[in-house]
């Protein structure tokens, strides 16, 4: 269980990514790409989440977001004005949902490079990747928590996607949500304390 988390609160309404428990400002949002990117037999396609709209504003002024412009969904960074758009990741599989470490340094997202869906961090220039969650089944939508030591994130591993935290390096995996519904999109509150999620 996170140290410092008082209680879980349910909201009704879809939060997107999660991005909503920051302090930073709204940002303009770059083009909506498809909702949904069509992958080759056998690949699984991607659980609902945000659209590139729903896209992560780093300490440095750098947006984070997924594109398909190039053919396949990656991540890419741009800065806060929209000028010099870089691809963060090269991969075949589908690269989503990025999220911002509190400091600007790295970024979280959801790949299933490893056929399901798995969590990865990387450089915030898109080197040095490496997977944090192994399991068999889904994980996704990942949220650092205000002081970078914790995240939040969504796994099917238990049968019904439900809400966990887990070190920053991927250990400690704690599950806070034990319900019979399908629970999504944590987010973190900014003092740390509370964690959002639609359900």
């Amino acid at each position: 269980m996170v140290v410092g988390i008082a209680a879980l609160s349910l909201v009704a309404s879809a939060c997107g990514d999660g991005s909503g428990e920051t302090e930073t400002p709204p940002i303009q949002s770059p083009p909506a790409a498809p909702t949904s990117t069509p992958v080759a037999s056998g690949i699984p396609a991607a659980p609902p989440m945000p659209t590139p709209s729903a896209a992560e504003l780093a300490g440095p002024g750098k947006i984070a977001f997924w594109s398909t412009r190039d053919g396949n969904a990656e991540i890419y960074a741009m800065n806060s004005d929209g000028s010099n758009v870089t691809r963060l990741t090269f991969h075949n599989a589908i690269d989503t949902v990025p999220d911002w470490s509190p400091d600007g340094s790295k970024v979280l997202f959801a790949s299933n490079r490893v056929d399901n869906f798995e969590i990865y961090v990387m450089d915030a220039d898109g080197s040095n990747v490496k997977r944090l969650t192994v399991d068999p089944a889904l994980d996704t939508l990942p949220d650092w928590s205000p002081d970078g030591t914790k995240i939040a994130f969504v796994s099917a591993r238990d049968g019904i996607p439900q809400i966990y935290v887990m070190d920053a390096d991927g250990s400690n995996v704690t599950r806070l949500t034990d319900n019979f519904e399908e629970n999504f999109a944590p987010g973190w509150s900014p003092d740390g304390t509370r964690i959002v999620f639609t359900s």
